[in-house]
């Protein structure tokens, strides 16, 4: 495409001298085309994503823009004219080469918003005090090393990102951003949280993941009455900061991988609190103050050592979704099932030999992952959930269901692989509503009649079974999209494989083909994958299987 006379069609419109916003991004330009820069009234212009290494003199011609998008270029150097957009109030110059920033900038008075993430600044200039409008400051992963002085100089500023920009301490007029909403100090140096943030009372979001703090000050955040949301990943506290738990506002507090070994009972201070994450620490029990947590929505506390939930547990009446997976439980504590709003509950890999009959009481639940226990049945009043949605049982040692599980009228996706069923029973066919069944790795041979009943699968899973053909079955599902039949002994593909008509994806390795049908071409238009390795493929029969998909990728061994 000739850019230029795309440009150009754009530019002599009759309506071009109110062209107001022009995206040229992800064009391959490597300069700026000459009749944009005759372009008047122009109030947005979009030069992202392109091969730009210099900013067009011309560029500062177009006084009128208000917002400039040059980021993802290779840009080293932004010239001295662009003071005279007086106009303009955003400029995105991230994920370019700046080593250093030109004080012409700062001539910018109507700038709100400046973007600089990833580019190579070692240090700002002091004259960028003069954006006293600015808003948002974005400075991701330049190398600063410290934070320099002139930012805690922008009073105005409400956005501030210094995340992955070696920082290990606060600037010691920090605390004058009265305005300051939004701070991201993540991956970073610190391992001290002092004081300076006490005084920037408006500050609602606050990240300091991925540094090194081991200490956080009594009054490193005030009083924090602004707060609602603070992420403390991957810091080695070991405990949580009492300081922590008299934020009066907080709503989503993170403490993944912070090495806890427990939850102070002061926790339960935290009466706004929606969403909780301590998963991957070392905690053996949880406070009892967790139950006075009423507007917890969300707790992750999985990859821990609990062994049990304390009884207080029933009264988080709120709570949606429910992650404890990867503790050694070994049983379900019946608190859970007193929780009867939970809609999403995780139980993977807690050791589970069985489930209690009260699971029955989730009447929300539309997500249940079981996987990696040892459960060898499932209790009847599995089937007396009447919203679920999702089921995960992959990797336990299950042979047959209930027969109450053909209630689960409302089931979309269901996880059987790694279980040890020799048959499917009839109560699968009733899972009419169901679009993906995974029954991988167990010992099929066939598939119940009925099966045909599920009109709405789309995605179908049969690899690593013990078939040696393609059950009928399959041929009757209208809207299958992906059908695996790898790892079986499948020595023939019907013609039928043609009333597949949404087929994309198709993966038939390692089983014992010498040649597809011909009827597998009617399938030409809308297969976009068929997997054929570890076959027994004749030359000839490979070019004849790619004469036939002549649209399709198709993956052969290699010789």
């Amino acid at each position: 495409m000739d850019i230029n006379k795309s440009i150009e069609k754009i530019l002599v419109r009759p309506s071009s001298a109110v062209l107001r916003n022009l995206d040229l991004s992800d064009q391959s330009l490597e300069e700026l085309p000459a009749q944009v820069l005759k372009t008047e009234n122009l109030g947005i212009l979009d030069l992202s994503d392109n091969a730009l290494s210099v900013l067009s003199k011309g560029l500062c011609d177009l006084t009128t823009l208000q917002q400039l998008n040059v980021e993802h270029n290779f840009i080293s150097e932004i010239p001295e004219c662009i003071a005279q957009l007086k106009n303009l109030q955003a400029f995105d110059c991230s994920n370019n080469e700046l080593e250093t920033l030109s004080l012409a900038l700062c001539a910018l008075l109507e700038l709100k918003v400046l973007g600089l993430q990833q580019n190579r600044l070692k240090t700002l200039p002091l004259e960028l005090a003069k954006l006293t409008k600015l808003r948002s400051f974005k400075l991701e992963n330049n190398p600063l090393g410290s934070i320099p002085a002139v930012i805690g100089q922008l009073s105005s500023l409400e956005i501030l990102d210094l995340s992955d920009t070696k920082i290990s301490a606060l600037s010691d007029n920090f605390g004058a951003l009265s305005c300051l909403k939004w701070l991201d100090l993540s991956i970073n140096k610190f391992e001290v949280l002092t004081d300076q943030l006490a005084t920037c009372k408006a500050l609602v979001y606050l990240d300091i993941s991925h540094n090194k703090i081991k200490t956080i000050e009594k009054n490193a955040l005030g009083e924090g009455a602004a707060l609602i949301e603070l992420n403390m990943e991957g810091n080695p506290l070991k405990a949580l900061p009492k300081a922590i738990c008299q934020l009066p506002n907080l709503e989503r507090l993170d403490l993944i991988s912070t090495q806890l070994l427990r939850l102070p009972e002061e926790i339960g201070n935290l009466k706004a609190l929606k969403y909780l994450n301590a998963s991957f620490n070392y905690l053996e029990a949880l406070p009892d103050s967790i139950g006075t947590l009423e507007a917890l929505t969300q707790l992750d506390v999985s990859e821990n050592q609990l062994e049990g939930l304390p009884k207080s547990f029933a009264a988080l009446k709120n709570l949606e979704v429910l992650n404890i997976e990867l503790n050694p439980l070994e049983h379900l504590p019946l608190v859970v099932c007193e929780l009867m709003n939970l809609k999403d509950l995780d139980l993977t890999g807690i050791e589970l030999t069985q489930l209690p009959y009260s699971i029955c009481n989730l009447v929300q639940l539309k997500r249940l992952d079981l996987s990696e226990n040892f459960l060898e049945e499932l209790p009847p009043q599995i089937g007396e959930l009447p919203a679920l949605e999702i089921l995960d049982l992959r990797e336990n040692q299950l042979d047959a269901f209930p027969v109450e599980f053909a209630n689960l009228r409302t089931l979309k996706e269901l996880h059987l692989e790694y279980n040890l069923f020799l048959e499917l029973g009839p109560e699968i066919g009733e899972l009419v509503k169901l679009k993906q069944l995974d029954v991988s790795y167990n010992e099929l041979e066939e598939l119940p009649e009925n099966f045909t009943q599920l009109q709405r699968l789309e995605r179908l899973n049969l690899e690593g079974n013990a078939l040696s053909t393609i059950p009928r079955e399959v041929f009757s599902l209208q809207r299958i999209k992906e059908l695996d039949l790898s790892d079986n002994q499948i020595n023939k593909v019907p013609d039928l494989i043609a009333n597949l008509a949404k087929l994309r994806w198709l993966d038939l390795r390692n089983n014992q083909l010498t040649e597809l049908p011909m009827e597998l071409g009617f399938l030409a238009e809308v297969l976009e994958e068929l997997y054929l390795e570890g076959n027994y493929f004749r030359e000839e029969e490979k070019e004849a299987i790619i004469d036939l998909l002549p649209k399709t990728n198709i993956y052969f061994d290699l010789d």
